[in-house]
């Protein structure tokens, strides 16, 4: 008897863990994990998601948007109401068990001529804790399918030879399309920036860089994304 009670309350235990608190509609359509958008003609394009309480209880949330790929000089923010929010992370929201928040929480969606952008929106609890998400594409369905493709193909990597260097060296990298303002620095062991160049994300490319005026010794190079670094490694030089 024991046993069997281990038992059931593991199950319960698996069914606790993947209950939903919520499920999230775009234009009455429920939303599983992924939903693709073809923006609006304009530059602009607003799109309103439905949220419903399925928990069977109250429930306090936050929302948070994370911007996993944004076309060039696009911006993306998340209005409730009349509200638009810059933060990446909303105040408290309550909505009452079996509730649905109807075409109060959207999406403003602001383009150039690039229109592809991933941005995952998270359901967090009051300690910031995730409790669901999912995630909003940006583009004709062809367009998406092949970034999705670009960015498992692509792997963060950055390599220089020579190295050691004397003149020069040339580093080539590969930078996943999921990051967005990327660059390759490097650094004196001191952590001086002694060189910054702009990198192309979703591809691979190669940067020469003249190393005959470095004196001689140990540096890093790195490769960052949004002022956060993604990968480091040692450079010598050598004359």
């Amino acid at each position: 008897m024991k046993n069997i009670g281990l038992f059931l309350a593991a199950i319960l235990g698996i069914f606790a863990v993947n209950a939903q608190t919520f499920k999230f509609y775009y234009q009455d359509e429920e939303i599983k994990e992924s939903v693709n958008i073809v923006p609006q003609e304009g530059g602009m394009s607003t799109d309103f998601f439905d949220i419903e309480n399925i928990s069977g209880k109250d429930v306090t949330f936050k929302v948070q948007i994370v911007k996993k790929l944004l076309a060039e000089g696009a911006t993306i923010s998340m209005c409730f109401g009349d509200q638009c929010l810059t933060d990446t992370i909303s105040q408290k929201q309550t909505l009452e068990a079996g509730g649905k928040m109807e075409h109060h929480f959207d999406l403003q969606y602001i383009y150039g001529k690039e229109i592809i952008s991933t941005v995952v929106v998270n359901m967090l609890d009051e300690n910031d804790a995730l409790l669901q998400s999912f995630t909003v594409n940006y583009g004709k369905d062809n367009d998406i399918n092949c970034v999705a493709q670009n960015e498992k193909s692509v792997q963060l990597s950055a390599v220089a030879q020579p190295n050691p260097a004397a003149n020069f060296t040339t580093f080539t990298y590969s930078v996943p399309a999921k990051y967005t303002k990327a660059n390759l620095v490097v650094r004196n062991a001191l952590g001086s920036v002694v060189n910054k160049t702009p990198v192309k994300v979703g591809s691979t490319g190669k940067i020469t860089m003249n190393t005959s005026e470095l004196a001689n010794g140990v540096y890093f190079y790195s490769i960052t994304s949004d002022g956060v670094t993604l990968v480091t490694k040692k450079l010598i030089i050598k004359h």
